[in-house]
């Protein structure tokens, strides 16, 4: 996750900080996966993905543990209730 973000802002294709790519957790199926709040795409790294649960409430954070809301609304009816 955290290369596909530096790949996309190698590559131009960027929101900069507010940009959202989110994975489903393997093991916990209503939580995810996305980046913090208000880091460039290409500074992220694995450890500042934040885990996310169904109620938009941090679980596990990175170096960043705040996330952007609208990204957590859109990417939770996508990712997890889908």
């Amino acid at each position: 996750m955290a290369a596909a973000f530096r790949f996309f802002g190698k590559n131009g294709y960027t929101e900069g900080t507010s940009g959202h790519i989110s994975v489903r957790d393997p093991i916990l199926p209503d939580h995810f996966w996305m980046n913090p709040f208000a880091v460039h795409f290409s500074q992220l790294k694995a450890s500042d993905m934040v885990l996310v649960d169904g109620e938009g409430y941090v679980v596990k954070g990175g170096n960043q543990a705040m996330i952007n809301e609208a990204g957590f609304m859109i990417h939770y009816e996508v990712v997890v209730l889908t």
